[in-house]
């Protein structure tokens, strides 16, 4: 057996060992799993604090007083670093708003939005052209009641100088009949209390007051103060 003939021997080896090991493969593969939707929670920041939109509690769940996560370190009597189980101590950014959502009532009945399923693959950034996706930091979520298509709007405004968020809403009739009763009322349920328990984690509501001035809406607490303002009327179209 000369050295060609070896080798032509070799590689239709080499390819019957291939085919055999693939059709064994083959006989033990099973159907891909389902994709599935990960990306639930849509921030925006506008480089003073941050918001976050939750697709699946369906409610605007997070609104931090700075950008970044800690403030400072923790310092002791003494001025030094205190650290813990070799960890430094840090003072965190607060979490001052528990949550915020809407509500619709229409046909003689109302409703919290945050009970109502939303359109998943409708809902996330608003996208920065026509015929485009995402892009922005302007977070939707899509939800439907009957044949009313309700978006929720929620950015981090870049015009505002400090920590900020406007929520905004629109209903839209996809039905081929008037409906009628239709309005929109919202939930701003801010802690602005004791503590600091963590960036995701909730703030106290404990020694807070509210009172309304003109058209705002003004909570006070140990956290500080935020102002809940109507941008204006409704528009209709």
């Amino acid at each position: 057996m000369g050295p060609g003939r070896a080798t032509s021997s070799v590689a239709r080896a080499v390819a019957l060992f291939l085919t055999s090991l693939l059709c064994g493969l083959a006989s033990d593969a099973h159907a891909e799993v389902a994709v599935r939707r990960t990306f639930l929670k849509l921030p925006s920041s506008n480089g003073h604090g941050a918001v976050m939109l939750d697709l699946e509690q369906k409610k605007v769940s997070h609104f931090r007083e700075h950008s970044f996560a800690t403030e400072e370190p923790v310092i002791d009597a003494l001025g030094n670093d205190v650290f813990v189980r070799g960890q430094p101590q840090v003072v965190h950014s607060r979490d001052v708003l528990f949550d915020a959502f809407f509500g619709l009532r229409s046909g003689g009945t109302q409703r919290w939005l945050s009970t109502q399923d939303a359109d998943l693959d409708a809902s996330g950034y608003a996208a920065w052209a026509p015929g485009k996706t995402g892009g922005t930091g302007l977070a939707t979520m899509v939800q439907r009641v009957g044949t009313l298509e309700v978006t929720t709007y929620v950015f981090a405004p870049q015009s505002v100088p400090h920590a900020s968020f406007v929520m905004a809403v629109r209903v839209r009739n996809t039905g081929a009949t008037a409906s009628t009763g239709v309005s929109v009322f919202s939930l701003h349920n801010f802690h602005v209390g004791f503590g600091r328990p963590g960036v995701l984690a909730d703030l106290d509501e404990n020694g807070e007051t509210v009172e309304v001035s003109g058209s705002d809406l003004v909570e006070k607490g140990f956290a500080g103060v935020v102002v809940g303002r109507p941008l204006g009327a409704v528009t209709r179209k």
